[in-house]
């Protein structure tokens, strides 16, 4: 079982934050919410979600297309230390793809205040995050 607290300090930074001093990022990862999601829970769901950014920081996380049939297909899997959702004033778009976690994870969810609040405060965090404009290229098929 995940316990949130105990990964805290163990947690490495993921790559939009990768020449952020240690200490720094353990103060902004202690100041997001994470939260321990279950096999199978829903994280997003198109419509419904809104704006909201995660970082999977331990287990993975499924991306899902449901067919016109009302299969679901998954389109890829998403690991630690990746970030991916819908910011689109940062180009980020899930469109019409759910999340579900795929095994137990650890997760922080970011709302657009937070994701503002942390790129005014470290501005070429920003710059990454306006530079991966493509979900499929921080995912693994």
């Amino acid at each position: 079982m995940i316990n949130p607290y105990d990964s805290i300090a163990r947690v490495p930074a993921p790559p939009i934050l990768f020449d952020i001093p240690d200490d720094e990022f353990r103060g902004i990862n202690q100041s997001l919410e994470s939260s321990v999601v279950a096999r199978g829970e829903i994280l997003y769901m198109p419509d419904k979600t809104g704006e909201a950014l995660f970082l999977v920081k331990q287990g993975s996380v499924h991306l899902l297309w449901v067919t016109p049939e009302g299969r679901l297909l998954i389109v890829g899997t998403v690991r630690p230390m990746i970030c991916f959702g819908h910011m689109p004033h940062l180009g980020w778009f899930m469109n019409d793809l759910y999340a579900a976690a795929a095994e137990e994870s650890l997760v922080c969810v970011m709302g657009r205040a937070d994701v503002e609040r942390l790129i005014l405060s470290k501005p070429q965090i920003g710059l990454r995050m306006m530079s991966i404009r493509n979900l499929k290229d921080q995912i693994q098929p």
